[in-house]
């Protein structure tokens, strides 16, 4: 989601204001750790940096300048999604002997394999 990669306990209370400290767009991670306070602009696809565990969404803030408002208060963390939660070890993916189209590629190339299969296919 775009918006801002926080820490969950500063943004328990409507109206927490945070310094931010920096940007993380897709493809190109925050490097330093984000601390007490602090926010960093996260957009869609991008990794959560060190120190967040939380998001808040673009529309549920206020910016002015390099201060950000957040409109509400938080309970539990949002719009976060860990690595490798898409498929787990040992879930079978495509079946053996599929004919491969657009879809079947799509899957293969989100599960970082594709080059092992491609290979496979070629010589199977």
């Amino acid at each position: 989601m775009d918006g801002y990669a926080v820490r969950l306990a500063d943004v328990t209370n409507a109206g927490a204001r945070l310094k931010v400290i920096g940007t993380a767009p897709a493809g190109k991670p925050f490097e330093d750790s984000v601390g007490t306070g602090q926010a960093i602009r996260i957009f869609t696809g991008a990794e959560i940096p060190d120190g967040c565990d939380h998001v808040v969404i673009q529309e549920d803030t206020v910016r002015e300048e390099e201060i950000v408002y957040c409109k509400d208060g938080y309970s539990a963390s949002q719009f976060v999604r860990l690595a490798g939660r898409d498929f787990s070890i040992g879930d079978t993916l495509l079946a053996a002997g599929i004919r491969l189209g657009a879809a079947a590629l799509a899957i293969a190339a989100a599960e970082n394999s594709f080059g092992s299969a491609c290979s496979q296919m070629v010589t199977n």
